[in-house]
């Protein structure tokens, strides 16, 4: 039996069903596909016994986020979370990233998230000390930790670890039905919906509450896990790599006075804006159009000045430009044409 058929099975409860809520974010909109990003985030997991008379136990979560574009999986993203060793103490724990900030291209997100309580001292630790490393290899070494991550959840399943609670759940577009892409948080509760209303439940400071009495308080008495969506229209942070490399070639080789590298350069910066897989359309026409700008009061200057005052970096070059916001895509004879 495969690991995720195992904790399905470990956290049958029969006939009732759990506490599931959707809880959106103020003012929240669907978001738009290539007009924006997204990314996924466990904001909070509980366990409602931290000691039992044998062991203590810290919560533990391992999670897998799919993302598709064009009917094939684009992302796919396997985290252990855990505290560090020596860490098995109270404490507060919150907001921990499952994915980067990507563009959503208007497929589908799948999210599997499992929680599970962790006693510090046993053969538990070894597998999930595995699983939090093979989550953290880069995307090159995945297909050799597919294999090792595979094998170490099959000793979490043999293992005395306890698996609390499960939560799958796919979003997808706005229009077709079903969990739309659009920011705010879900949360899922070990416990009877006769004994907690959904519509009772709170996010406060990322963390979960329930109106009781009149108030808004934390919740606790039961086992839950607490996961967010975050949409945005921009990105915060617009360095490329290879476009940031190739605007500060173009930047040095002008304040050297060699106007045709210098053009060659920022002409592949464009290029690399265009190509980037980090960037929705509304961004990618902002940063061409901040090298533009910049490009074109180069050109207006005597070669051979100082370049120190010149943003070799796209995320400062757009600062400086301020770019009007768009969701407009652009063509590569428009970034080339500016």
């Amino acid at each position: 039996m495969g690991f995720w058929s195992t904790v399905r099975t470990t956290v049958r409860r029969p006939a009732e069903q759990l506490v599931f809520a959707a809880l959106p974010a103020e003012g929240a909109t669907p978001l738009v596909p290539r007009q924006g990003y997204v990314r996924v985030w466990l904001s909070q997991m509980f366990l409602q016994h931290r000691s039992t008379l044998l062991a203590d136990w810290v919560p533990a979560a391992h999670t897998r986020v799919g993302i598709t574009a064009g009917g094939r999986t684009t992302h796919d993203y396997g985290r252990v979370l855990r505290p560090e060793p020596g860490q098995l103490t109270d404490g507060v724990r919150l907001n921990f990233a499952l994915t980067d900030l990507v563009p959503y291209e208007g497929g589908e997100i799948e999210v599997t998230a499992v929680l599970f309580g962790l006693q510090s001292g046993n053969h538990l630790d070894v597998a999930v000390d595995v699983l939090s490393l093979v989550s953290l290899l880069p995307v090159p070494a995945l297909p050799v930790a597919a294999k090792v991550s595979e094998t170490a959840r099959d000793l979490v399943v043999r293992s005395d670890g306890r698996v609390h609670l499960d939560l799958h759940q796919t979003f997808s577009a706005d229009g077709g039905g079903g969990a739309v892409v659009s920011p705010g948080h879900l949360a899922v509760v070990l416990t009877a919906q006769r004994d907690l209303a959904a519509a009772d439940l709170r996010v406060v400071g990322d963390r979960l509450h329930v109106v009781r009495d009149g108030a808004v308080v934390p919740l606790a008495g039961h086992d839950f896990m607490l996961l967010r969506l975050e949409c945005r229209t921009e990105r915060p942070d617009l360095s490329i790599p290879d476009a940031d490399r190739a605007w500060a070639a173009a930047v040095h080789a002008w304040s050297e006075g060699d106007d045709t590298a210098a053009d060659g350069y920022q002409r592949a910066a464009r290029a690399a804006v265009l190509l980037s897989p980090l960037l929705c359309d509304g961004d990618r026409r902002r940063v061409v159009a901040a090298i533009a700008a910049q490009w074109q009061q180069l050109r207006g200057q005597a070669q051979g000045l100082t370049a120190d005052a010149v943003p070799e970096g796209l995320d400062a070059l757009v600062r400086r430009w301020s770019p009007a916001a768009t969701s407009d895509p652009i063509t590569p004879a428009e970034a080339f044409a500016m």
